[in-house]
């Protein structure tokens, strides 16, 4: 059954590949009733120590972690658990065939381990790790939908209901469309420019760009737009005029994130 309470959205992180102009990487928490989620782990991760996000997690006796991809950016901040949620149920669900080029085990077994960091069978908390290689499947009453990206490596898609659509590291692809459709959020990168997309070769195999996010979010019929993923050489004025493009190409509300803010979906 589709939950249908109410849904809190926490930026804990918006950033790519560093922290730069006080945003960190890649981490969003989402509250509903029963649950609470994390999208991707990265330097964002930290801030669950901070008071009134640590409040919020009151009453969660676990926490779901959905990573996107195993990029560093993404999933640094599993390295924090122990002294962010010490005893705190933690299940780490990760990409696997065919969404991603490795299993969460082999990913994160070379991560987390000697000399980086304690090997995750020996951490000091309650963490098990759940691959994800079906599109569909449900987790504390949250109905949670999978779709493989393109991007280095693989990365994955997550839709979370109809409330929210987490969509990071991949170019702007038209199979976005099929996993947004009609979803009250879509929380996707913007990494490039129009002009950018055009020259710089790498980025573009990997990232999207302004005027294809505004397509999708159109043609996905999205209620709003939230723009993520940062380049960490955007300043905070230049991630709100992309904002302020999107927009006007999109025809509906584009948000820039504000780290730590509490969002009602």
């Amino acid at each position: 059954m589709q939950y249908d309470g109410p849904v809190k959205l926490v930026p804990l992180g918006t950033n790519g590949f560093f922290s730069t102009f006080g945003r960190q990487t890649q981490c969003y928490l989402v509250l509903t009733d029963d649950a609470a989620v994390l999208l991707d782990a990265g330097t964002g991760l930290g801030r669950l120590l901070e008071p009134e996000i640590a409040k919020l997690l009151e009453g969660y006796g676990r926490l779901d972690i959905f990573l996107s991809h195993y990029h560093l950016d993404h999933c640094i901040g599993l390295a924090y658990l122990p002294e962010v949620l010490p005893g705190r149920q933690v299940v780490i669900h990760g990409p696997a065939p065919p969404f991603a080029t490795a299993t969460p085990d082999e990913a994160l077994n070379r991560l987390l381990n000697v000399p980086f960091s304690a090997p995750l069978a020996v951490f000091p908390l309650k963490a098990e790790v759940v691959p994800v290689s079906e599109s569909a499947m449900s987790v504390n009453g949250l109905d949670m939908a999978f779709r493989g990206q393109k991007h280095m490596f693989g990365s994955m898609g997550i839709r979370i209901g109809d409330d929210v659509a987490y969509v990071t590291d991949t170019i702007a692809d038209e199979g976005t469309i099929g996993l947004t459709r009609n979803v009250k959020l879509l929380i996707h990168e913007v990494y490039l420019t129009d002009s950018e997309a055009e020259t710089d070769e790498i980025n573009a195999r990997n990232h999207s760009y302004v005027s294809g996010v505004a397509r999708i979010a159109r043609e996905a019929n999205v209620g709003r737009l939230m723009i993520t993923h940062h380049h960490p050489r955007r300043t905070p004025a230049a991630v709100a005029g992309m904002a302020r493009a999107i927009e006007k190409l999109a025809g509906r509300e584009v948000i820039v994130p504000e780290e730590s803010k509490v969002y009602d979906l």
